[in-house]
C-alpha cells in the first residue's frame, strides 16, 4: 500500500528557460584562525534564476511526503562539437551536478541565526521542504538547438 498524504496524485510541470549550470565545488577560505566553506557565486546565482524563473510554478505550500523528480537539461552544444562527432553531451559537465543545483534551489530555506528572524522561520518556500523527499528521479542531458537551452522538471508525489 502507497503511503500518500494527499487524496490525489499531484504532478507539477514546468520549464525553466536558462542554461543550466552545475553546482559548483565548495572552496574553504581562511579567515583567520577559521576556514568557512563558501559556494562559488556562479552557484548562488543560478539559484537564483532558477528560483525566480521557477517561482510562478512553485506550490503555495512545499509538498510533503516522498516525491518522484524528472528532469531533463538542454544546453549549449560547443561550436567545436559537430553533432555528427558527439549527439550526446557525454563529455564534461556531470548529470549529477546539473541535479544537485536544481535540487538545492527547490529547498524551502529556514533562517538559522540572523537578527531579526526566528530559528525556522521561512525565508524561501520551496518546492519541498528537503531534497531528502525525493525517493526516485530520472534525469537526462542534451543539447539544445541555438536559443532553446532549458531545463524541463516534472514532480510527481508517490
Amino acid at each position: 500500500m502507497e503511503n500518500n498524504l494527499y487524496d490525489e496524485k499531484i504532478e507539477i510541470s514546468f520549464t525553466v528557460r536558462m542554461e543550466p549550470v552545475v553546482w559548483g565545488r565548495v572552496m574553504p577560505v581562511n579567515m583567520g584562525k577559521f576556514t568557512k566553506m563558501v559556494t562559488p557565486e556562479e552557484t548562488r546565482n543560478a539559484q537564483k534564476l532558477f528560483r525566480s524563473l521557477s517561482a510562478e510554478d512553485r506550490p503555495s505550500v512545499p509538498l510533503q511526503g516522498p516525491l518522484f523528480v524528472e528532469s531533463r537539461y538542454y544546453m549549449t552544444r560547443p561550436k567545436s562539437v559537430p553533432v555528427k562527432k558527439r549527439p550526446y553531451p557525454c563529455v564534461g559537465k556531470d548529470l549529477d551536478n546539473f541535479t544537485k543545483l536544481m535540487f538545492d534551489a527547490m529547498n524551502t530555506n529556514r533562517a538559522k541565526k540572523k537578527e531579526g528572524q526566528k530559528i525556522g522561520d521561512i525565508i524561501y518556500s520551496g518546492f519541498w521542504e528537503d531534497d531528502s523527499q525525493v525517493c526516485g528521479q530520472l534525469h537526462w542531458k542534451r543539447y539544445a538547438d541555438p536559443g532553446q537551452e532549458r531545463i524541463e522538471v516534472t514532480i510527481s508525489t508517490l
